[in-house]
């Protein structure tokens, strides 16, 4: 699982999933055709509808807890 999940991040999945097959190039720009589409159709991201946005107010000092707890959340 981790190994899919870095190929995802450093977009190299597609290239070791291609490499492991043994494909002729046809077979394989059917596959890539297949995975390009797929991403496409794939359903986007919304964000959730009872979540709140927002922040501390930066009017606090940075030696109070509330500054110490401010400069955690935005590092």
């Amino acid at each position: 699982m981790v190994k899919v999940i870095q190929g995802r991040q450093n977009g190299t999945l597609q290239e070791a999933y291609l490499t492991s097959l043994e494909l002729g190039e046809r077979a394989k720009r059917r596959v890539t055709k297949t995975m390009c589409i797929a991403t496409l159709l794939r359903p986007q991201t919304r964000p959730s509808i009872g979540a709140h946005s927002g922040r501390i107010a930066g009017y606090t000092s940075a030696s109070s807890s509330v500054g110490h707890l401010n400069k955690i959340l935005n590092s």
